[in-house]
């Protein structure tokens, strides 16, 4: 094998096998291979030391080194002759070129300056709780290397630099156009319902351009739909922050949009306050937007209800440690009995009159039945899924007076319960025992009209109905008992 220090001297021997490609360089080559084997034959009789060797591997190093220099300056110097030849509107051409990118790292500095202002002026906690606000809306290798942001065509310095101006617009180009296809390729799968396909092309997409608004705006919604949140609030956050601080135009509308996603995304976190934050600033830059108020006064709602089951929650720690108190109007004996009551639903014992008359008259009693994942409701509605000859209408009755609260309602329409109670009707129409029947019919019936005040029960129900148009159904049913 050939020493390496005998590699720098011109044998390569990686490349050995090679063929001169132009006779200037095969007689190099062989005068290379003359030398190295001379230097082999000196050193192995003797007569050739070993600080020779070094000296003469040292001076074609220098050789090396000066030739690489001449060639670079030969390279420049070619490179300016042909800026000089260029006509008056190729070199416009390049004057564009170098100002699009100054302008685009004006853009860059005056963000960079801004979202440093803007954090500067947050609480020390805020910033630490959302660290992950703090991104790069630029990257520190864009701003380093960037010679041509000392020059101007009347630079002579200037004329050297075309080729290198033309590498970098192309290079911009065509990570806009990669973007773009990225972008174009999220479209389509999000249109055909391929969400998390979709996430991923915007993020491809994001790797090309990360400036880029309208891809963040994408990448928030598609994270939405495939319910991961907190992905969803990072793109959002960031498309914020592009149109705030790089467009400086923070009324984008792509902005006010996922000011709107990152907001849905915090409610399903549970996130409500922040949420509330972001739907008035959106409605704040917005003031138009109808869609913001209905999400505003739906955020609102769920934080009011959200706000109720941790009071209840605290009222019951209380009284299971005999404090005297109330929640609200309703005292936390009360929640107790309600508590008690709850644990016999499905029993004989159950109590379904007592239970019905707490419900009836105390919001808290209905906050509590859907506490802990609505599981008390989710007991009663798997009464009416039995096919027992035991009467429902006492669960039914109880169902009913805990859909006066809104967000109950909700919840048996979510778990199936509202389909439970039509196919209740539809099972006591055919039924024998009309006397018993009739009551609890009549508690179903009650349970459907409360719910289809709320417009996503409603369309359950008539989802439901619509499934069973038998002549002995639930719409017959219906008729009859009408």
């Amino acid at each position: 094998a050939m020493p390496k220090e005998l590699e720098s001297v011109g044998m390569d021997p990686g490349r050995g096998g090679l063929p001169p490609r132009t006779p200037q360089d095969a007689d190099e080559f062989l005068e290379n291979v003359d030398e190295v084997n001379a230097l082999i034959d000196g050193l192995r009789s003797g007569k050739i030391s070993a600080e020779y060797v070094d000296r003469k591997i040292k001076e074609r190093d220098a050789e090396s080194t000066q030739l690489e220099e001449e060639r670079k300056k030969e390279a420049e110097e070619a490179e300016r002759r042909k800026y000089e030849n260029l006509s008056p509107e190729e070199q416009k051409k390049i004057k564009a070129k170098v100002d699009e990118m100054i302008a685009e790292k004006e853009r860059r500095e005056r963000a960079r300056k801004a979202f440093h202002e803007y954090r500067a002026k947050m609480p020390e906690e805020k910033r630490r709780a959302t660290d992950y606000d703090a991104w790069d809306l630029w990257t520190p290798s864009d701003d380093e290397d960037d010679p041509w942001m000392k020059y101007t065509p009347e630079n002579p310095a200037f004329k050297a630099m075309e080729a290198d101006i033309d590498r970098r617009h192309a290079a911009q180009v065509r990570a806009r156009q990669t973007a773009h296809r990225r972008r174009e390729d999220g479209n389509a799968a999000f249109r055909a319902g391929q969400f998390a396909e979709a996430l991923r092309c915007y993020e491809l997409g994001l790797e090309a351009d990360k400036r880029s608004l309208e891809l963040h705006g994408n990448a928030a919604m598609a994270a939405l739909k495939c319910e991961m949140f907190v992905q969803c609030i990072d793109h959002a956050s960031k498309a914020c922050e592009l149109a705030e601080f790089l467009l400086e135009r923070p009324d984008h509308p792509t902005a006010i949009k996922c000011l709107q996603r990152r907001a849905a995304a915090r409610l399903k976190l549970s996130h409500y306050k922040d949420a509330l934050n972001d739907l008035s600033l959106a409605h704040q830059r917005d003031p138009s937007n109808g869609e913001i108020e209905s999400q505003m006064k739906e955020a609102n709602a769920t934080y009011e209800e959200a706000r109720k089951e941790k009071e209840v929650e605290r009222g019951m720690r209380r009284a299971a440690q005999g404090i005297d108190g109330e929640v609200d109007g309703t005292d936390f004996h009360t929640l107790r009995e309600l508590e008690k009551l709850c644990g016999e639903i499905g029993s004989d014992a159950c109590d379904y009159a007592r239970l019905e008359a707490l419900v009836e008259v105390s919001e808290q009693c209905r906050v509590f039945l859907r506490s802990g994942r609505g599981l008390h409701l989710l007991r009663l509605s798997r009464e009416l899924e039995l096919d027992g000859a035991h009467n429902l209408t006492g669960p039914l009755r109880v169902l009913r007076a805990a859909c006066l609260n809104e967000a109950n309602r909700e919840t048996l329409a979510r778990n199936g319960t509202l389909k439970h109670a039509v196919g209740f009707i539809a099972r006591a129409r055919r039924s024998t025992e009309k006397a018993t029947d009739r009551e609890a019919v009549s508690a179903a019936l009650f349970l459907l009209h409360t719910c289809s005040a709320t417009a996503d029960p409603r369309a359950r129900i008539i989802e439901a109905l619509a499934s069973d148009v038998e002549p002995d159904g639930a719409i017959a049913g219906l008729f009859a008992m009408l």
